[in-house]
């Protein structure tokens, strides 16, 4: 059987790139775990920072407390 993923949507790649940051991480990181270019990945990191779900110190991304509460959101509904 030759079976394709479904697409993600834009819900499913914040949490993969908030999920990535958790600890800290470079945009490379990012770019790799999320499996977007360098100008997606710039555009989901603006949007992030400018709503608070990550900061930035130097070159490494890291998930706010605001961003973690996301996450935890996200897993209760998708455990329900």
């Amino acid at each position: 059987m030759n079976e394709k993923a479904a697409p993600r949507g834009a819900i499913e790649i914040i949490v993969t790139v908030l999920q990535a940051a958790q600890h800290g991480a470079a945009k490379t990181r990012l770019m790799q775990s999320s499996n977007l270019d360098s100008r997606r990945i710039q555009e989901l990191l603006n949007f992030l920072f400018t709503r608070k779900f990550i900061e930035r110190e130097r070159n490494v991304f890291e998930t706010t407390q605001k961003g973690l509460r996301f996450l935890e959101d996200y897993a209760a509904l998708e455990g329900s």
